[in-house]
């Protein structure tokens, strides 16, 4: 096993420990705002697919039932825990937490399913943001050692 002097198995740890809290905080900010990056970081996609219809009537598949509602519409949205992403045929992502101004922006022919409605019912009744105060508190470093905030302050030396 290939050691390196002064380090311990703690350093792992909070390097772990660190990589979790910057892709959590990524995450957390998915779908918030327009910038190039963030909308391509979400929890949930939802889109309208064009599917081939099928001969049989018996065998049909939900798709297909929908097919002809839906068969020249491009819209996508993105849910994210503070926000939802929206885009139609090949215009830039337009973010907002409020979905009711998402719909504003698209005619409501461009969405017959309702997807962004769809979209903010999961965010609200699914989502619940309220975990991540819990993963922050759990993902302290000194959790992962079973010390208290109090310990650490009377380990560390002196000048801090």
């Amino acid at each position: 096993m290939l050691t390196v002097q002064g380090l311990g198995y703690h350093h792992g740890v909070m390097l772990f420990v660190g990589t979790a809290t910057c892709l959590f905080a990524l995450l957390l900010a998915g779908c918030s705002s327009s910038h190039p990056g963030l909308p391509g970081i979400y929890l949930m996609e939802l889109s309208y697919q064009h599917a081939a219809s099928e001969g049989s009537i018996g065998n049909k598949s939900l798709s297909s039932v929908f097919a002809p509602l839906v068969s020249d519409i491009e819209l996508t949205v993105r849910t994210g825990y503070f926000g939802l992403c929206i885009r139609s045929t090949s215009e830039d992502w337009i973010c907002n937490k409020d979905a009711t101004l998402l719909k504003n922006y698209i005619n409501p022919a461009q969405d017959p399913l309702d997807l962004i409605t769809i979209s903010k019912l999961f965010k609200d009744n699914i989502v619940f943001s309220g975990l991540m105060y819990v993963d922050f508190e759990y993902l302290q470093p000194w959790n992962a050692f079973d010390l208290t905030s109090s310990e650490v302050s009377s380990r560390l030396p002196s000048a801090f």
